[in-house]
């Protein structure tokens, strides 16, 4: 489950699924994952019928909000409504062929995404392509990386949490991470 809050104080959280047993909805897939959204003391699931919902995304202009659906290979949009709610949801970018994780924007509109099985991260254009960015088959030094955010004085350098890694890898990035509320 992953946060994040937006610059109107609201908290939006994913739950990956609804089971008790995570080892079971990771090997028999369904859409039971939720997206909450936290505002003024109220929770309210502003969408449902997630695959093991992970990484939560708003775009600059905060007009969407981004999920990873894992056990759909995917990554998928909502438009936000003035009043919170959400729109219709679409798939955003091509089906990934592997889980992805973790999801960042950068401040070019590309969505950083963290492939853990091959131990890949990349980016989805604005136009939709898939662009591979940094490669580890042999896992030599990202384990399983299940998330990435950028730091530094210029925000350009991108961290990458690992599930399984002894450490936390590093690079730089040729355009700054988006900042992100608690940033600005």
């Amino acid at each position: 489950d992953l946060s994040l809050l937006d610059r109107q104080d609201r908290l939006w959280v994913s739950n990956s699924t609804a089971r008790a047993d995570l080892m079971a909805a990771i090997l028999e897939p369904a859409g039971d994952g939720f997206l909450f959204r936290i505002h003024e003391g109220r929770s309210a699931m502003v969408a449902d019928d997630l695959w093991f919902a992970n990484g939560v995304a708003l775009d600059a202009a905060e007009c969407f909000v981004y999920v990873a659906e894992s056990s759909a290979l995917r990554v998928t949009r909502f438009p936000i409504r003035a009043d919170g709610s959400l729109g219709a949801r679409e798939q955003y970018g091509p089906s990934l062929g592997t889980a992805p994780d973790g999801i960042a924007f950068d401040e070019a509109g590309n969505l950083w995404v963290t492939l853990p099985m091959p131990n890949t991260i990349g980016f989805i254009t604005p136009a939709g392509a898939w662009e591979p960015a940094i490669e580890d088959p042999d896992a030599t030094v990202m384990r399983l990386p299940t998330n990435i955010c950028f730091g530094g004085p210029d925000r350009r350098t991108a961290y990458v949490g690992n599930l399984t890694g002894p450490s936390l890898p590093t690079f730089r990035v040729p355009v700054p991470g988006m900042a992100l509320a608690h940033q600005l």
